[in-house]
């Protein structure tokens, strides 16, 4: 019983820090924990009474005797200890999982020094179902705290783009940013608890946009990319076939065509172009919309006049509440007949502070400006977050069908460059 309760002394200690030290995205290692809580107990036990033994020895046994035997135990113990070590397993600790850890151990520690001995049937009543209880207020505060967290992250990457939704427990990356700046979006999917990604859009194979996917490959669980049909041969999309086939992701490529659509669960997205190869990479973005909560977001990638004019032509632009600007806000986008097709009450532009661009260029904020667009930037506000839910208060205020946002800001991530 004493070696069982020296075990359950070391386990809470191990809870106890593990509370202490717990932040979004902080992993743990299950062999650390196994040899803090196991092995260290037995080491200390064999170290001390190895001690004694010795000392009651050594008047009998040569110290060059004892030398070699105390070499060999040491060097054995520690062989062993670098050989559990390789067998690393860590895992992502949710924020459920450690306010578990706390209740639980805070329970017990008033359980311990606050409850009679005597009150037998509260005991049992309270070790039967304290647990459950525990849990499941857990799990309700999680769940509202992942509410709050629903919505459309347009993620600081500096001079890129990279943007998540997370709706109804799925989380939708659109573009990835730099490969330089994927620690940018790290942080946002740690800060947000996001493990797993279930549909990764590239709109096109630009570094600023793609240049992350492989490191996202390789550090988080994803599911599904969407590409364009338009690019299906291009040396891009076979560089990254290649990626996923040797390190067997299981990752399934699909491509979209013009007027193709999807849902995810109370999501929809609509895409309209490419409707054709343009044999350039700005040119054949992918452009759609998403429908979340009667929030509509027109996304650009990173087209120009030409193709905003083949969307204006084939009519398939409608009003939006909110447009992801095109390539940054260069000049040589986002027309004033395309704008006004749109018609946005908020527009956001993703750039890096004081960027070689000059992005975005003054004349394409003027022009959303005129017409009484709100524009937000992440250059001089950081990682922009607009809630899934509205204000009920403009809601009511609105007649038309596309119902306006209630904006917050976040900014988890340092500025880009």
């Amino acid at each position: 019983m004493k070696f069982l309760e020296y075990i359950l002394f070391y386990i809470y200690i191990q809870m106890f820090l593990l509370i202490l030290l717990w932040k979004p995205g902080y992993k743990i290692s299950f062999i650390k924990i196994f040899s803090n809580v196991f092995f260290l107990p037995i080491f200390e036990l064999i170290l001390i009474w190895s001690c004694l033994f010795l000392s009651l020895i050594y008047l009998y046994i040569p110290a060059t005797v004892i030398g070699f035997v105390l070499k060999f135990c040491f060097e054995s113990l520690l062989l062993l200890f670098n050989n559990i070590l390789k067998w690393e397993i860590t895992i992502n600790l949710s924020s459920t999982l450690i306010l578990f850890l706390g209740f639980s151990l805070g329970f017990n520690i008033v359980r311990k020094v606050l409850i009679s001995r005597e009150s037998a049937f509260y005991h049992n009543l309270i070790n039967k179902y304290i647990y459950v209880v525990i849990l499941v207020i857990i799990l309700l505060f999680n769940a509202f705290i992942d509410y709050r967290k629903s919505g459309i992250y347009f993620v600081d990457v500096g001079q890129g783009d990279a943007s998540v939704i997370r709706t109804s427990g799925k989380n939708i990356l659109i573009d990835t940013g730099k490969e330089n700046k994927f620690n940018n979006l790290n942080l946002l999917l740690n800060y947000i608890e996001i493990r797993s990604i279930d549909y990764v859009i590239i709109t096109h194979f630009d570094s600023d946009h793609s240049g992350g996917i492989y490191k996202l490959l390789e550090n988080y669980d994803v599911k599904n990319i969407i590409l364009s049909a338009v690019i299906k041969d291009d040396k891009d999309v076979q560089v990254l076939q290649k990626f996923i086939k040797e390190n067997s992701f299981n990752t399934k490529i699909s491509f979209v065509n013009a007027d193709d659509k999807y849902r995810i669960k109370d999501l929809f997205i609509y895409f309209v172009g490419p409707s054709k190869n343009h044999n350039e990479r700005n040119k054949d973005s992918l452009c759609f919309y998403t429908y979340l909560n009667s929030k509509t977001v027109f996304w650009t990638g990173d087209i120009d006049f030409e193709v905003e004019d083949e969307l204006i032509k084939r009519n398939v632009l409608h009003s939006v509440e909110l447009l992801h600007v095109s390539h940054h806000g260069s000049k040589y986008g986002s027309s004033e007949e395309f704008i006004k097709k749109l018609n946005p009450s908020k527009a956001v532009l993703s750039a890096g502070i004081n960027n070689k661009y000059g992005h975005p260029t003054p004349e394409v904020v003027d022009r959303l400006k005129k017409y009484s667009t709100e524009v937000y930037r992440t250059d001089t506000m950081g990682t922009i977050f607009t809630p899934k839910d509205w204000n009920k208060d403009a809601r009511k205020l609105c007649e038309s069908k596309y119902l306006p946002i209630n904006y917050d800001k976040i900014i988890i991530s340092a500025k880009g460059g």
